[in-house]
Protein backbone atom coordinates (compact mmCIF):
# COMPACT_ATOMS: atom_id res chain seq x y z
CA UNK A 1 0.00 0.00 0.00
CA UNK A 2 2.94 2.34 0.56
CA UNK A 3 3.74 2.38 -3.15
CA UNK A 4 0.07 2.87 -3.99
CA UNK A 5 -0.47 5.88 -1.72
CA UNK A 6 2.84 7.39 -2.81
CA UNK A 7 1.75 7.12 -6.45
CA UNK A 8 -1.70 8.52 -5.60
CA UNK A 9 -0.12 11.50 -3.82
CA UNK A 10 2.23 12.06 -6.75
CA UNK A 11 -0.70 12.18 -9.14
CA UNK A 12 -2.71 14.50 -6.88
CA UNK A 13 -0.10 16.59 -5.05
CA UNK A 14 -2.48 19.54 -5.07
CA UNK A 15 -4.90 17.81 -2.66
CA UNK A 16 -2.81 15.41 -0.57
CA UNK A 17 0.63 14.46 0.69
CA UNK A 18 2.42 11.38 2.00
CA UNK A 19 4.51 11.59 5.15
CA UNK A 20 6.67 9.02 6.91
CA UNK A 21 5.42 8.36 10.43
CA UNK A 22 7.99 5.79 11.53
CA UNK A 23 9.47 2.39 10.82
CA UNK A 24 8.23 -1.12 11.50
CA UNK A 25 10.21 -3.47 13.75
CA UNK A 26 11.65 -4.88 10.50
CA UNK A 27 12.84 -1.41 9.47
CA UNK A 28 10.19 -0.87 6.80
CA UNK A 29 8.88 2.66 6.29
CA UNK A 30 5.40 3.40 7.66
CA UNK A 31 3.54 6.06 5.72
CA UNK A 32 0.46 8.21 6.10
CA UNK A 33 -1.58 9.83 3.33
CA UNK A 34 -2.97 13.19 4.44
CA UNK A 35 -5.91 14.86 2.71
CA UNK A 36 -6.67 18.22 4.37
CA UNK A 37 -10.29 19.33 4.64
CA UNK A 38 -12.72 21.18 6.84
CA UNK A 39 -14.26 19.79 9.99
CA UNK A 40 -13.06 17.00 12.26
CA UNK A 41 -10.28 14.66 11.24
CA UNK A 42 -10.81 10.95 10.62
CA UNK A 43 -7.96 8.47 10.57
CA UNK A 44 -8.13 5.14 8.80
CA UNK A 45 -5.58 2.54 9.89
CA UNK A 46 -5.19 -0.44 7.60
CA UNK A 47 -3.36 -3.72 7.81
CA UNK A 48 -2.69 -4.31 11.51
CA UNK A 49 -2.70 -8.04 10.76
CA UNK A 50 -1.14 -9.44 7.59
CA UNK A 51 -3.92 -12.01 7.16
CA UNK A 52 -6.67 -9.36 6.98
CA UNK A 53 -6.24 -7.75 3.53
CA UNK A 54 -9.75 -6.28 3.39
CA UNK A 55 -8.64 -3.36 5.59
CA UNK A 56 -5.98 -2.39 3.07
CA UNK A 57 -8.48 -2.60 0.22
CA UNK A 58 -11.03 -0.47 2.08
CA UNK A 59 -8.47 2.18 3.09
CA UNK A 60 -7.11 2.28 -0.45
CA UNK A 61 -10.57 2.72 -1.95
CA UNK A 62 -11.48 5.47 0.54
CA UNK A 63 -8.20 7.30 -0.07
CA UNK A 64 -8.63 7.14 -3.84
CA UNK A 65 -12.25 8.36 -3.55
CA UNK A 66 -11.41 11.32 -1.30
CA UNK A 67 -8.40 12.33 -3.42
CA UNK A 68 -9.99 11.97 -6.86
CA UNK A 69 -13.52 13.24 -6.14
CA UNK A 70 -13.58 17.05 -6.08
CA UNK A 71 -15.02 18.28 -2.80
CA UNK A 72 -15.32 14.80 -1.26
CA UNK A 73 -13.43 15.79 1.88
CA UNK A 74 -15.56 18.89 2.26
CA UNK A 75 -18.74 16.89 1.59
CA UNK A 76 -17.72 14.46 4.32
CA UNK A 77 -16.86 17.43 6.54
CA UNK A 78 -13.55 15.89 7.45
CA UNK A 79 -9.84 15.71 6.92
CA UNK A 80 -8.62 12.21 6.14
CA UNK A 81 -5.46 10.42 7.21
CA UNK A 82 -4.79 6.86 6.13
CA UNK A 83 -1.87 4.91 7.53
CA UNK A 84 -0.43 1.43 7.33
CA UNK A 85 0.97 0.19 10.62
CA UNK A 86 2.78 -2.67 8.95
CA UNK A 87 4.54 -2.26 5.64
CA UNK A 88 3.42 -4.38 2.72
CA UNK A 89 5.48 -5.74 -0.13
Amino acid sequence: MTAEVTALAGEHADVCEVVTIGRSPRGEELTMLIVPGGGPMIQVVAGPHRNEPVGLAAASALARYVVTSPGAGDALGTSCRASTPTARA
